[in-house]
């Protein structure tokens, strides 16, 4: 875009010379004539570089974002995310009554796909704190989950400190579309605003507001590449409790290179065949 408005711009500029260059005989007339006309034209492009801007809509940034995923191949995660649990009081057992739960997670997430396998790996740092009128206390914990390099139709997790990891079948069907599925459902349930442009994270952003039943969502799109480097929810919030949530992401990359040794386990840790629920607790 910004090159063929610069060619239009060098366009029309040749244009007015050589029209005031065939004029000499009407000198005063075409003179004013084309500096009237040149005054005219560089407003009517200065008006089409900024209608490009203002014509942006929340409906084509969220497109553009589904798009970013239809030529990834592997993707970087850095992200800090935080969230709070307020049980509430309504119909409610007693011993969750106005229990608030405070989450903080730190997540490095790697994906790249290979011939026609998809792998994943997460390290998540998970933070959990609990508070009521009764106790309070937090605890701790590094969680390790990666695609199997050598069977990808399986599962490896174990928590730091562990010994013995946990190999589980993968029935998740995944690729990068998957993560666009999210955009797709906000065009079609949400009511979207484009709130306007803000800095966020170290990336130039666009900032999007989703309203969605009694979830409100906000998203900033970094402006270069449509990725979302911050994702706010807003859910409940009433007698009957709700939910909110912040996460950002510090760090992205697309399509970089991954080393397979990240979706294999280390040599100090046993390998045992178990379920989901081996992983729980």
């Amino acid at each position: 875009m910004k090159k063929a408005l610069i060619v239009a711009l060098c366009s029309t500029t040749a244009l007015l010379v050589a029209c005031n260059d065939n004029s000499n005989g009407e000198e005063n007339d075409t003179a004013n004539n084309n500096e009237e006309t040149e005054m005219t034209e560089t407003d009517t492009d200065d008006e089409t570089d900024n209608t490009d801007e203002d014509d942006m809509t929340a409906e084509d940034v969220v497109n553009e974002a589904i798009a970013l995923f239809d030529d990834l191949e592997s993707l970087y995660i850095e992200m800090e995310g935080s969230g709070d649990v307020d049980f509430g009081s309504e119909d409610m057992d007693e011993e969750l009554d106005d229990v608030e739960m405070d989450l903080d997670m730190n997540t490095k997430e790697w994906i790249f796909s290979e011939g026609d396998e998809m792998y994943n790996r997460t390290e998540t740092e998970v933070g959990v704190g609990v508070e009521s009128d009764e106790e309070s206390g937090a605890d701790e914990v590094v969680s390790y989950g990666f695609t199997d390099y050598d069977d990808p139709n399986y599962m490896i997790m174990y928590d730091e400190g562990d010994t013995e990891a946990t190999r589980v079948e993968n029935s998740m069907e995944f690729d990068f579309s998957t993560l666009a599925h999210e955009y797709e459902d906000l065009l079609e349930n949400a009511e979207l605003t484009l709130v306007g442009e803000e800095e966020v994270n170290g990336y130039q952003a666009y900032h999007i507001e989703a309203e969605m039943d009694d979830e409100v969502r906000s998203y900033w799109f970094d402006t270069e590449n449509f990725y979302a480097v911050r994702l706010e929810v807003e859910a409940g919030q009433d007698e009957e409790g709700g939910f909110s949530s912040q996460d950002d992401v510090i760090d992205y990359e697309l399509n970089p290179s991954f080393d397979e040794s990240l979706f294999q386990v280390p040599d100090d840790i046993e390998v045992v065949d178990g379920d989901a629920g081996d992983t729980i607790g």
